[in-house]
């Protein structure tokens, strides 16, 4: 006892001698009084700039994920490996604050940053680094950051939350509800595959892409009909009632959006499920969000469209899973389709200016997906790591119309696909069937917060269109892809 006491006597010496040491000069430069109020005025500097915690006001938490992977690819002439970011869920880092107001209210922020080393669904045969179509051409894009989120919210726990600044919409993810722990790694096949080229049953390159046949939908463009997106916007979510939460959300320019979401747990299952539907309306291709863009000073297909011009789509979106808790069989569904009011005109114009009969296309794109397998702590290495989930997927994409892209040089007008069929001048697409199998196994890791993944996918298509000239209009020729496999194995770690 009597060691004890002076042991902490002496600490207590030896800390207070470097105070001494360390606060001199400040004293010096006489920035507060005497040594105690000095010490006080330093302290108090220092809480006021460490993040670790935020201030004493709001809280702030930081987090993220790394999602690093190998593709093997194999288009049935040629095959390689490539090593970059998975994008279904890409890297990222993230700052969260909260700030209570008082016992109802409450505020707080979202600050969120995309991390792409490389980005493998931006790969194709003839490029290793990921690249994005940009203005002025091909930009390559292997490494980079994106800005996810950006904005602030006030909460009231009977009322619900306001959102205002850059984040999802009301209808983000409303097709990729899954209770299975498969969203790490695999959502949308757009996700996997948007810049691989078309090949061609002579083993020629087409200089289009699987993500320029899939259905155009948002900004960022995964092919999805009725999945929602990331915006400018103002957003409210309800507060959760018996399980369900509702959201609205409006923004630039111009688009509206509402979703009904649920979760629960009965009879020994867990279920998740929703609904959303959004309306969009704009003026110029750049806010066309892959929707046909009517009326304006050019109409051909192989030119940009001007500022004018106008877009007008709806799209309704659902999604639905269940599990069985005890056994972890699971199964989930998605289907969404999107209404393109302009799409008939658009597609006329453009087929009448190269002499092309106008002809009928379908004014919507709709897709379903269909996934099914056990996820378990399976035995030993049940017990050792966390639950192995077992899975095989399926999804069909229609393609009503082959619209200009929804990035930064979407045009809103039918695609020039005359390189698929190998003839040179315009060949319109009119639509496209695209089919894609899967299977793959994920084993979490629960003591490193880590999923060890690998996935297979086989896509293949068959599309449709007008040749140059033709009196026939769509539908006049189709033609069939060679079928891509592709196998991804990575891990995604969280913190």
């Amino acid at each position: 006892m009597y060691g004890g006491v002076w042991g902490r006597i002496n600490l207590a010496l030896v800390l207070g001698a470097g105070l001494l040491i360390a606060t001199a000069p400040a004293r010096a430069a006489d920035l507060g009084g005497d040594c105690c109020a000095d010490l006080e005025e330093r302290i108090a500097e220092l809480e006021s700039t460490a993040a670790r915690k935020g201030n004493r006001k709001v809280s702030l938490t930081v987090g993220g994920s790394v999602n690093e992977a190998l593709l093997f690819w194999d288009d049935g002439f040629e095959n390689n490996v490539y090593q970059g970011t998975n994008d279904a869920a890409r890297s990222r880092f993230r700052f969260q604050g909260d700030a209570k107001i008082n016992k109802e209210w409450s505020a707080g922020y979202l600050l969120e940053i995309g991390v792409r080393s490389n980005r493998l669904n931006r790969t194709n045969q003839n490029e290793a680094r990921g690249f994005s179509n940009l203005p002025g051409g091909l930009t390559q894009s292997a490494s980079g950051l994106d800005l996810r989120q950006s904005t602030w919210f006030i909460q009231s726990t009977t009322y619900g939350r306001i959102w205002v600044g850059l984040t999802d919409q009301a209808t983000e993810r409303i097709t990729e509800i899954n209770l299975a722990n498969t969203n790490n790694f695999l959502k949308h096949y757009g996700r996997w595959n948007g810049s691989m080229l078309l090949r061609l049953p002579d083993g020629r390159l087409s200089t289009n892409t699987w993500g320029q046949i899939l259905p155009q939908s948002g900004f960022t463009g995964e092919g999805v009909p009725g999945e929602g997106d990331r915006f400018n916007l103002i957003k409210y979510d309800s507060p959760e009632f018996g399980g369900f939460v509702a959201s609205a959300a409006w923004g630039e320019d111009d688009f509206w959006d509402v979703a009904l979401r649920y979760a629960g747990e009965s009879h020994g299952f867990k279920y998740a499920g929703g609904i959303g539907y959004s309306s969009w309306t704009g003026e110029g291709s750049l806010n066309s969000r892959g929707c046909a863009v009517e009326g304006g000073s050019v109409v051909t297909p192989t030119s940009a469209q001007t500022t004018d011009g106008s877009s007008e789509c709806t799209t309704l979106g659902l999604s639905a899973s269940i599990i069985h808790v005890e056994s972890g069989l699971f199964f989930t569904g998605a289907y969404g389709i999107k209404w393109d009011d302009n799409r008939q005109a658009a597609f006329s114009a453009a087929a009448s200016s190269v002499g092309q009969a106008p002809g009928t296309v379908d004014d919507s794109d709709d897709f379903y997906s269909l996934m099914g397998g056990i996820e378990q702590k399976f035995g030993q290495v049940g017990k050792t790591l966390g639950k192995t989930t077992f899975y095989g997927n399926y999804e069909h994409y229609n393609t009503g119309a082959i619209i200009g892209g929804s990035s930064l040089t979407a045009t809103g007008r039918p695609r020039n696909l005359a390189n698929v069929f190998g003839v040179g001048g315009t060949f319109l697409g009119s639509g496209a069937e695209i089919d894609v199998w899967g299977a793959g196994v994920n084993q979490n890791v629960e003591a490193a917060s880590l999923d060890l993944y690998l996935a297979w996918q086989r896509a293949e298509a068959d599309i449709s269109g007008s040749l140059n000239g033709s009196t026939s209009g769509p539908g006049a020729t189709t033609i069939s892809t060679e079928p891509i496999d592709m196998i991804m194995s990575g891990a995604v770690i969280k913190f």
